[in-house]
């Protein structure tokens, strides 16, 4: 009888030991991803501040797939030269704009009638634009956001709707 309860002890030992080395795992992969969050937003800060024409909400999009050299690039960077040339952060984004609200289909005709030219890659800089649209979006009238939304020039945009 005492074997039996030795046993049942040693079998309920190895359950909750093990138990507990797989929520280890978990927090230590929750964790790794937190760290890397922050990782990304205090770069992107600096970034940002370095470089005007960097936002910090398309640094954060940007940083997820960064790897650790352009991350210490990042890092070291002084401007937007070395951002864009040294680093290469916009080398493979792609400006796909998440189209979810009136505001947001007005930015992505602003974006595609104004084409704001920039020395820089083109769909970062239609990133940019975009994310800074969509800020002053917040404060338009519901008239202001189907005007732009509609236009078909960007003068239109700029003159008729009072954006």
């Amino acid at each position: 009888m005492k074997k039996f309860f030795l046993f049942i002890f040693l079998i309920s030992g190895l359950v909750f030991f093990s138990a507990c080395s797989l929520g280890k795992n978990k927090v230590d992969k929750v964790s790794h991803e937190a760290n890397a969050k922050n990782i990304c937003d205090y770069l992107c800060v600096s970034a940002s501040k370095s470089c005007l024409e960097l936002s910090s909400n398309l640094c954060s999009k940007l940083c997820d797939s960064w790897d650790d050299s352009q991350k210490d690039c990042v890092r070291a960077a002084t401007n937007c030269d070395d951002l864009y040339n040294k680093c290469q952060i916009g080398k493979d984004f792609v400006f796909k704009p998440k189209l979810d609200s009136p505001c947001s289909l007005a930015c992505k005709n602003y974006v595609g009638k104004c084409d704001i030219q920039s020395k820089q890659t083109k769909d970062v800089n239609d990133q940019n634009v975009f994310d800074e649209c969509l800020l002053q979006c917040e404060n338009w009238t519901s008239k202001q956001v189907e005007c732009v939304k509609n236009a078909e020039l960007c003068s239109g945009i700029m003159i008729e709707c009072g954006s």
